[in-house]
């Protein structure tokens, strides 16, 4: 069997059981051990530095750490690392300008900065810098085709001389073939109308099959009369649009029921998504257009495509109402108005 270990505590001299052999087991406990350590601690009082010599400057002066400080102020340990920094390459050089003989720092040619100027002065072919010429190059304008200087980082991009040229060249002037008036618009967006409302009354728009049918029967009913398709009109100065004229007296008007809101079918307060407008201000629109062609002395025949499909003898009193306009032109009661 094996036998117990005793051992002596060297803080209080108890006896102990030693449980680990491995280890020193100077004392019977960590109290014990903590007492013997904080016995032997011998504390060191601080030494302060009353005064110390700076050796850039030889100033005596008041240190505020007990570190070993060597200079006085920020600018004596400047001057000090840059002294340091010399004699670590210890490489003497002749200046260009004044002949001395200097410690070389970073690669550098003179001894000072009167020498450098004064050197630049008298040689000014001699590029020192890159701010000495000019950096920029020539390029051509695209639009005006005057010269103009940029940087060389610049001069794949560059292309024009100011905005105003880049503007003018990436627009256009266009006849708008509806109202014949010259507009500006991008070339990348192909415009031909000026507006929306020009583009509705173009000369190459698409017929609805209301217009077409409308226009088959006038051309079966008034076969001895010139019938004119989608005629601009311009009176006192303002366009207007229609239809078809008829002796340039009777003016015909097809009111579609979706572009025209159909009273019939919509409400006054529906909002057409397509004109981005209210029932009601499409209506007074062409009151005000139709009124404005009777006051210039045009008989404005309105026909709306729900009642021409719907109603049998629409057709037959279109056609009367005609020949009843037609009998009294050729009468004299009714004159022919001529083309503003």
């Amino acid at each position: 069997m094996r036998t117990a270990t005793y051992k002596i505590c060297e803080q209080c001299a108890i006896n102990f059981k030693v449980k680990d052999l491995s280890k020193p087991n100077r004392f019977c406990s960590k109290k014990c051990y903590f007492l013997n350590r904080t016995d032997n601690i011998i504390i060191k009082q601080p030494t302060y530095i009353d005064h110390a010599s700076c050796i850039i400057c030889n100033n005596i002066f008041k240190p505020k750490t007990n570190r070993g400080i060597k200079v006085c102020s920020g600018k004596c340990q400047s001057y000090y690392y840059y002294q340091k920094s010399i004699m670590s390459k210890e490489k003497n050089i002749k200046c260009i300008e004044c002949h001395k003989y200097f410690v070389e720092h970073k690669n550098q040619l003179f001894c000072s900065r009167i020498c450098y100027w004064h050197y630049r002065k008298s040689h000014p072919n001699i590029i020192f810098q890159s701010n000495q010429v000019s950096m920029r190059i020539d390029i051509k304008c695209i639009n005006c085709s005057s010269i103009f200087l940029v940087h060389q980082y610049r001069k794949r991009i560059a292309s024009f001389c100011s905005t105003k040229c880049k503007f003018e060249y990436k627009r256009e002037l266009i006849k708008c073939p509806t109202c014949t008036l010259f507009f500006s618009a991008a070339k990348h967006r192909k415009r031909r109308y000026c507006n929306a409302e020009c583009y509705a009354k173009g000369t190459d728009k698409r017929r609805s099959k209301f217009s077409i049918d409308v226009l088959n029967n006038l051309k079966k009913l008034m076969f001895n009369s010139d019938i004119d398709c989608e005629v601009k009109v311009l009176i006192d100065g303002k366009l207007c649009f229609a239809d078809f004229i008829i002796d340039n007296t009777i003016c015909i008007e097809c009111q579609g029921d979706y572009w025209h809101c159909n009273p019939i079918i919509y409400n006054s307060a529906y909002f057409h998504s397509k004109l981005k407008k209210y029932a009601f201000e499409i209506w007074n629109k062409d009151k005000e257009r139709i009124l404005f062609l009777e006051k210039c002395g045009y008989i404005v025949i309105e026909l709306w495509e729900y009642e021409w499909r719907h109603s049998k003898n629409y057709q037959e009193t279109l056609e009367t109402i005609i020949r009843k306009y037609d009998y009294e032109i050729f009468k004299g009661k009714l004159s022919k108005i001529s083309s503003i």
